[in-house]
Formats: C-alpha cells, sequence, structure tokens
C-alpha cells in the first residue's frame, strides 16, 4: 500500500511518455486471490493502472520475487533492469527511468505514439452497484457518542468524518474538501483516507487518524476547529519518537484509543509495527497544536514510542522493546479495569494485548504460538487461544463491562466473538464469503469489515468496507441489519477529481507547513510555507517582487561535486480563489530554475513580476496564486556517505491593490510584503545514501 502514492506520482510525472505501470498482486491471504477482492481493493485506492492477479504466485516466481513490495524494471524487449524490494524508492525509480527513457530513445526501441490502453475499474460501476448508490466510499472505522446520539463515521475514501443521528439521519460533515493536511474550522479542514476514530465525552472531541495524512487529528466539536496533534503529512521513519506538533512524523496511524482518563492517545502505527503514546494533558478542554513546527501547546506532550520494536513478527514480552507487532491495526481499551488494551494485529492474523502500565504483550488468539517470525499461519477457525484461526483482522472492540471482545475478522468477512477469561474465540455473524445480506448470524454477509463501535444497549456498529455500508448488529440475538443513512450529502470536493496527496499548509514564515488552503505538492518533499503573501506589481504595474530560499546544511556538510543540487520553480492556482490557466501563466519568475551555489547555507533570490494585471486577483481577499520553489539537494559530510533532501518552499502570491485591501480588513489574512525570506535547517538524520560511482 505504501508504494501506492510513489507509483501515482511517477505515472503522473512520466505521462505521455512511453512509460507503463502494471501492478502485479501475488497474494499472501487467501482472500486477496480472489480477484473480486483485488478488484474492490483497486477501487479503494484509486488505482488507474492495470493489475495482474497472480494468484498462482507464477509471475513472484518467475521473476525470483522474495519480498513485499518489489518494484521491477522491464526493458521494451522484456528485459529485467532492476529489482527493488521494499518501501522508498521513487527518487531511484525516477532517476532509472529518466535514463532509461534516454537511452533506449537514442536507440530508437521506443514507440512513443502507442499509449497503453486504459480502461479504470472506476469506470465500469453500475448506477445500481453499492459504491454508486452509497453516499459512502469504502468507510473504515467508526466511533459512537451514546449520550449524545452521535455516530461517527470515517468515510475515507470521501476524505472525511460524517457524523450522523444513531438511527442514520445527516448531522454534519467534517472535511470532505478533498485529500490534503490543512488544519481550521470542520467545514474547511482536510484529510487524506482517515481511518481510526475514538470519541473523548470529557473534552467533547473526536480524535481521528488520519492515515495517508501521516498524522493524528483532534475535532474539537464545541469549538468547530481541527488541529493537527502530531504528523506533517509525510512518512516518517522514526521509531522512537519524543517530539511533538509537526515535528514529530508518523507512518500510517491506522487506529487510536485513549486510556480510562483520557489523558494518554494510543496510536496503532501500522506503517511500522508500533504503538505510540501522545500525551494530552488533563481533560480540562480539548487540545490544540501551535502553529510551531517543534512544539504544541494546551498541555499536548511528546508523541513516542510505547510498544514494538519495529520488525514485523508476532512476538510477545514483558517489556516494550521484547515485543513486536505485525502491522497493529485495531486498539480497544478493556472495559473491565484490568489495565489492558486489546490489539488486532492483521499481518499476524491474531487477536494480542498489551498492558497499559508495563508494556508487556501477549496472545489471546489466533497467530503462530511458537514461531514469532511466522505470519503465515491463519484461517477461518472456532477455538481457543490459538487453536483458533483468524485472517487480517482489522478492529477488536471490549464489551461494555469486558466480557467479550468483539473481532472484525475482516478477510473471513466476520465478526467473532472473544472471551477474554478462556480465550475461546467463537463466529457471531457473517458466513464467511464476502456479499451483502441482512439476516440472524451465518446468514448474514458482509465484505471486509473493518470497524466496530459501541452503540445503545450493546448493539455494535459494523464499518461494512467493501459494501460501503453501516451495519448493526445485536450481539445477543445475533440479527444483522443495516443503518439507512439519510440525507447525507456528497462531499463538498468529489475525491475523484483531486490529486491524491497530501500537503503540509501554512504555519507562520518559514514554518514546516500545518494546514493549507494550496493543492498537493510532489509527495516526498519537505514543505516551508510562508503565511505571508508576496506582493507584486499593484493594478497594472509590473512593480516586482523578490523571493529568497535557503537551504542550511549541518555543520560539516557540503553539497555533493557534480551531483547537481538544483532548483526548479511553479506558479500554481491555489484553491478556489479564482485563479485561471491565464492567471498562472501571467506571472515571470526569474531565474526559474538553476543550480544551488556550493556553500554551507545555498540561498537563491528569485525576482517576481506579473506580466499582466489580471484583474481577477484584485477581487479576491485570498492569494489565488502560490509560487514554489522546488528544491533537489544532495549534500555529504566529508569522507562519508551522501544524503539527499527534496524541499518545496512555497509562498503565496498577491497583486498590491489585493494586498492593500487585505491589510485593510476585507481579507483577514496576513498583510503581504515586496520581499519574503525562507529557509529550511537540514538535519543530519539517517537517510537513503548513494554512491557517486
Amino acid at each position: 500500500m505504501h508504494v501506492l502514492p510513489d507509483l501515482a506520482q511517477l505515472e503522473s510525472q512520466f505521462a505521455g511518455a512511453p512509460v507503463a505501470v502494471v501492478g502485479v498482486h501475488s497474494a499472501k491471504f487467501d482472500n486477496e486471490r480472489d480477484s473480486s477482492a483485488i478488484r474492490a481493493a483497486v477501487l479503494r485506492y484509486d488505482i488507474s493502472h492495470p493489475v495482474v492477479n497472480d494468484a498462482r504466485m507464477a509471475l513472484w516466481g518467475a521473476l525470483g520475487v522474495s519480498a513485499w513490495p518489489t518494484l521491477a524494471v522491464v526493458s521494451p524487449r522484456g528485459r529485467l533492469l532492476a529489482m527493488l524490494s521494499g518501501e522508498g524508492h521513487r527518487q531511484d525509480l525516477e532517476d532509472l527511468l529518466t535514463a532509461a527513457l534516454q537511452y533506449y530513445s537514442e536507440a530508437g526501441q521506443l514507440d512513443g505514439s502507442t499509449p497503453l490502453p486504459l480502461d479504470p475499474e472506476r469506470n465500469k460501476q453500475a448506477p445500481s452497484s453499492l459504491l454508486s448508490s452509497s453516499p459512502l466510499r469504502y468507510p473504515g472505522k467508526l466511533a459512537c457518542d451514546p449520550a449524545g446520539g452521535r455516530l461517527f463515521i470515517s468515510d475515507s475514501n470521501n476524505h472525511r468524518i460524517l457524523v450522523t443521528d444513531l438511527s442514520g439521519g445527516f448531522i454534519q460533515q467534517i472535511g470532505g474538501n478533498g485529500p490534503a493536511l490543512r488544519d481550521g474550522s470542520l467545514d474547511s479542514a482536510c484529510f487524506n483516507r482517515p481511518q481510526g476514530l475514538v470519541f473523548s465525552a470529557a473534552r467533547n472531541a473526536l480524535f481521528v487518524a488520519d492515515t495517508e495524512n501521516h498524522a493524528v487529528r483532534c475535532c474539537d466539536l464545541a469549538a468547530g476547529t481541527v488541529v493537527t496533534l502530531a504528523g506533517n503529512g509525510s512518512k516518517g521513519g522514526d521509531y522512537r519518537g519524543g517530539r511533538s506538533g509537526s515535528a514529530q512524523p508518523l507512518n500510517s496511524p491506522w487506529d487510536v484509543e485513549l486510556d480510562e482518563r483520557e489523558e494518554n492517545l494510543y496510536i496503532a502505527l501500522a506503517g511500522q509495527h508500533q504503538i505510540w503514546r501522545l500525551e494530552l494533558g488533563q481533560t480540562r478542554g480539548s487540545p490544540s497544536a501551535s502553529s510551531s513546527s517543534s512544539s504544541t501547546s494546551s498541555g499536548i506532550g511528546a508523541a513516542a514510542l510505547f510498544s514494538g520494536t519495529g520488525s514485523e513478527r508476532n512476538q510477545n514480552g514483558p517489556t516494550p522493546l521484547t515485543t513486536s507487532w505485525a502491522q497493529p491495526s485495531g486498539l480497544s481499551r478493556a472495559r473491565d479495569g484490568s489495565g489492558l488494551m486489546y490489539v488486532a494485529d492483521s499481518e499476524s492474523s491474531s487477536v494480542r494485548v498489551v498492558d497499559l502500565a508495563s508494556g508487556a504483550s501477549g496472545p489471546k488468539a489466533g497467530g503462530d504460538p511458537l514461531f514469532s517470525d511466522n505470519l503465515f499461519r491463519f484461517g477461518d477457525k472456532d477455538g481457543f487461544g490459538a487453536e483458533a484461526l483468524l485472517q487480517h483482522p482489522l478492529a477488536v472492540l471490549s464489551s461494555a463491562d469486558g466480557s467479550a471482545v468483539y473481532v472484525a475478522d475482516s478477510y473471513n468477512h466476520r465478526i467473532k466473538v472473544l472471551n477474554p477469561n478462556t480465550n475461546e474465540l467463537v463466529t457471531l455473524a457473517g458466513s464467511g464469503v464476502a456479499g451483502f445480506r441482512d439476516g440472524v448470524g451465518t446468514e448474514a454477509q458482509f465484505s471486509e469489515p473493518a470497524g466496530l463501535c459501541l452503540g445503545p444497549e450493546g448493539v455494535i456498529f459494523v464499518a461494512d468496507t467493501n459494501n460501503n455500508a453501516v451495519r448493526m448488529l445485536d450481539p445477543t440475538s445475533r440479527r444483522v441489519t443495516t443503518l439507512t443513512l439519510r440525507d447525507v450529502p456528497a462531499p463538498r470536493v468529489d475525491p475523484l477529481m483531486t490529486v491524491a496527496s497530501a500537503t503540509r499548509g501554512s504555519a507562520g514564515d518559514g514554518n514546516i507547513a500545518n494546514g493549507s488552503n494550496s493543492p498537493p505538492p510532489p509527495p516526498g518533499f519537505q514543505v516551508v510555507r510562508s503565511q505571508r503573501p508576496l506582493v507584486i506589481g499593484g493594478g497594472g504595474s509590473s512593480a516586482s517582487g523578490s523571493l529568497t530560499v535557503t537551504v542550511a546544511l549541518p555543520s560539516g556538510y557540503h553539497l555533493t561535486a557534480g551531483a547537481g543540487s538544483s532548483y526548479y520553480t511553479q506558479v500554481v492556482a491555489s484553491g478556489n480563489n479564482g485563479a485561471t490557466a491565464a492567471n498562472v501563466t501571467s506571472v515571470a519568475v526569474s531565474p526559474a530554475s538553476g543550480l544551488l551555489p556550493d556553500t554551507a547555507a545555498p540561498s537563491v533570490t528569485l525576482t517576481v513580476q506579473p506580466t499582466t494585471a489580471f484583474p481577477a486577483l484584485t477581487a479576491t481577499p485570498r492569494p489565488p496564486l502560490l509560487l514554489r520553489v522546488l528544491s533537489k539537494v544532495y549534500y555529504c559530510q566529508l569522507n562519508d556517505v551522501c544524503l539527499f533532501e527534496q524541499v518545496c518552499f512555497e509562498v503565496p502570491l498577491q497583486l498590491g491593490a489585493a494586498a492593500a485591501s487585505a491589510a485593510g480588513g476585507g481579507g483577514g489574512g496576513a498583510a503581504g510584503q515586496a520581499a519574503v525570506d525562507l529557509r529550511y535547517e537540514v538535519l543530519p538524520a539517517t537517510q537513503p545514501t548513494f554512491v557517486l560511482q
């Protein structure tokens, strides 16, 4: 899943070139061998390239693949050029494809006039299909406020949180503005495929695992605001943590849970097989992150490792660092006062527990009890402890009195129940075959259920992901019904018409961004954005503004000789503020691109001016254009390895007349400046390396 944004970026970058992306799905789980399940995943992740169902692992064996994921680059004549295992190879692929295109073009082996015909699955939906008729698009997780009569639904592929009453009547949507990372009001905020939710009654707040933004958010339902508590829009690689706010990167948070006092938030970091803890402070109101990139306020502490080495294993132990998880995807605190938290450990196909006081872990059901590296023991079998078999469970839910734990056995399309005292696991509902049918017990059908929450009188709400529905399960009668959603509007922005890539927004001059109206920058770039617009011109004037960007290297480092550290500029429309293509082309930047100077703090000053007046700019209170300076920095420590960093500097552009209007109170934004300086401090952190030859 984590390579999909890289592939989408490469497809966009090499659009029109003789490059074809073909996915090959070589399944681990039995459910993943079914073409209908693969089709559902293609739709869920908005994949536009062809996908082959390698159900018998034929291509896997023929190519000698040994790990998920593996990327293979094939020449025009079918020769294997490269095999890259694991994640984080976007830059490697970009460099390899660029070189290969040049080489094979000069050799006359490319056909640039006959593109691969594409017919995306999303264009084949019948109007009567569940995907077309439902207001939901692959709902992931749920939370409930029984006292307030509210149900919260992470409508993941619509990039929003839906709030309904307990009978399905629409109350409001939070987000729904396309995939981005933007703080602000409940109406204007942005998410990117959110998953886990937990409601805090003491704070009247909803905490959100904003999965593809790699962030944790807080929706203050009383104040009507959304803030980012940790994460910054880019996938992190920090396995220890200890920082706050946007200074602390995260990796695919999939679920969240509160401790009993609601003072600590636990985060299932599925992307790096760990559970982290975020200190919220005392429950005297909703937490709020400051705009600084290095700290938070109002009692919010650091986000840091709570349990797990980061190795993908099914290993239990008496301490946090003798425990390993395998893509933990669901969390639920035990309601029996035991101080435990249940974990749906999806890749080990097991349910496990972790002690919230000590960090010790233990098994409950499923998985391999003997070999921690064996993540292939799965199936569909009721039983006690490890005798029971699960297949990629995604959610767990403690009953109100703690006497039962409900499990969304996702790839078996069932809801099961665990007795936490005897560790007996039995099927509660679901036939074991993907489908959509109400009924009692195994008469009912689900399709990859992924989220559970407890409603009034013990009713269980189920996020039935591939059915684009919310179901209700009575655990006593085992009857399953479907919640009828009423008056739910479409998202404010069509998710299929936006770029599925997170952006980090404005946090003040020169700060790592934390909430922007701009379209997403390219994936993999660290973003620095100016809160203040750069003023250019004024009415018909051609007066210029200047932007200076600086990349400060760590002490003892220098730019890599011969690597070509460089920058280029873009002018893009910012949000829906009236900009047109003509506006974008009516701004001149000089120099538009170039090499970075070889100094300890490479700096470039750009001159920006309008070439025409384009009155549309003066009619809007917010700057409708954004100038980007995108820089690729190769740097080395003396006699040591070389490192690589990508930085995107952003500054809003505004005509003088519009800036004067905004400064006079019309726009409510920060006053513009004729000169803006932005600076990025490169850290001497561990990064992927390359060797110049």
